[in-house]
């Protein structure tokens, strides 16, 4: 029986104070829904967190 391969765990980069975290990853692709009366859509983008970018959805916000 052979061994599974090891985990490979990247560790995610530090921000430090004084330095710009680095850029975010190429945007994702999304279908934007059909329009809606009284709401505005938002598109989907990357936010920064200490374990590194987080995809936020996009999403309807009221006008």
């Amino acid at each position: 029986m052979v061994p599974p391969p090891p985990v490979v765990v990247a560790p995610a980069p530090v921000y430090r104070p004084g330095y710009y975290p680095p850029p975010p990853p190429p945007l994702r692709y999304e279908a934007a829904p059909r329009p809606r009366r009284g709401y505005v859509w938002e598109p989907g983008h990357w936010v920064w967190s200490p374990r590194g970018y987080i995809w936020r959805q996009g999403r309807w916000r009221r006008w």
